[in-house]
């Protein structure tokens, strides 16, 4: 691997040399060029060194594009009816409701949302299982059938929820004791409707890396895992961890 390096770097000095010199003896050159490395094989390194930089410096460019054109998709007006007009959600969670960590996670969530007039929105993000999409499909259709504040209530029921593991059954339970009609319900979680949802929201995961919950997402940054509160304002601030 070294002796191609070496070539490598000893092509490109050669050709750059011989572009730039002009030089009438390209032998000649070539063998002075390689006395020079030889004598000073810290050349190579440093412009090694240079272009990894580069190529370190392009990916994160890359990186940063595709979570801003990801972000501009997510982080929108209507994507949240509790917000007020012109507002839009600093922040996006992936969440899953079977997912102990998302449940940790909801308390934080949510004191984030309380302080900033509701400007987070929630990804329905089903990856665990059967029943993670079940009580998706449940929770968009009562949001679909109920509006946003229904839908809050509900989410904040579930994490609370002490039953391990959670099933489509639990969701029904917990929708039933809140008054709203599960029959209705049902019936909206299966249009095609939310199967486009959960299919954009899964999308929207693979584009920017997200492959497990929680996970958030602001204008200019992701972060996985459990976020304390302070994790959460410096993401919506704009620098990720």
């Amino acid at each position: 691997m070294r002796a191609v390096l070496f070539g490598l770097g000893t092509v490109a000095t050669v050709s750059y040399a011989s572009s730039v010199f002009a030089h009438d003896d390209h032998a000649a050159l070539e063998r002075d060029v390689i006395e020079i490395l030889l004598a000073r094989p810290e050349i190579i390194i440093a412009a090694l060194t240079v272009a990894e930089e580069r190529e370190v410096a392009e990916k994160a460019k890359r990186e940063r594009e595709r979570v801003s054109s990801v972000a501009s998709e997510v982080l929108v007006a209507e994507a949240n009816g509790s917000l007020e007009e012109g507002a839009t959600p600093l922040i996006a969670e992936f969440f899953d409701y079977r997912c102990g960590y998302c449940a940790r996670a909801a308390e934080i969530t949510e004191e984030f949302s309380e302080n900033h007039d509701g400007r987070v929105r929630l990804v329905q993000f089903p990856i665990l299982g059967e029943d993670s999409v079940a009580i998706a499909r449940l929770a968009i259709g009562l949001r679909n059938t109920h509006g946003m504040d229904a839908y809050t209530l509900f989410h904040r029921e579930m994490f609370e929820q002490s039953v391990q593991p959670k099933t489509a059954q639990t969701a029904i339970r917990v929708m039933a004791s809140a008054g709203f009609d599960t029959a209705i319900v049902q019936e909206a979680s299966l249009s095609a409707e939310v199967d486009n949802e959960l299919q954009r929201n899964m999308d929207w995961a693979r584009q920017i890396g997200i492959n497990g919950t929680p996970a958030y997402l602001a204008a200019n940054g992701v972060a996985a895992g459990v976020q304390m509160l302070v994790d959460l304002e410096t993401l919506a601030k704009g620098t990720s961890k």
